[in-house]
């Protein structure tokens, strides 16, 4: 029991360019239906293009970089707390 075609069209209009332009990147991930279903919403969107999609990987790209380089702020999960609470009574305690 699949999803059928119109549900999928209804999925994709309640989404953001962004996001169908993300789906688009993997077509392969999807389905006969989903790829059809997306087609149409990409088509009646106008933004169907080449170029479109080669800008949308270019982002991911650069995203993924992005992350590559900055790993972002590490915390420590204490048994009393999480995150910056946490750091702030650890670095209180160690600094006393």
């Amino acid at each position: 029991m699949g999803v059928d075609i119109q549900q999928l069209a209804e999925e994709y209009a309640s989404k953001s360019d962004g996001e169908l332009l993300q789906l688009a990147l993997n077509p392969e991930q999807l389905t006969p239906e989903a790829n059809l279903a997306l087609s149409g919403e990409l088509t009646k969107r106008g933004i169907s293009g080449r170029e479109h999609l080669d800008a949308a990987r270019q982002q991911e790209e650069d995203r993924e970089a992005e992350v590559a380089r900055d790993p972002g702020e590490l915390f420590f999960i204490h048994p009393y707390g999480i995150g910056r609470t946490a750091i702030c009574r650890i670095g209180v305690a160690s600094s006393a």
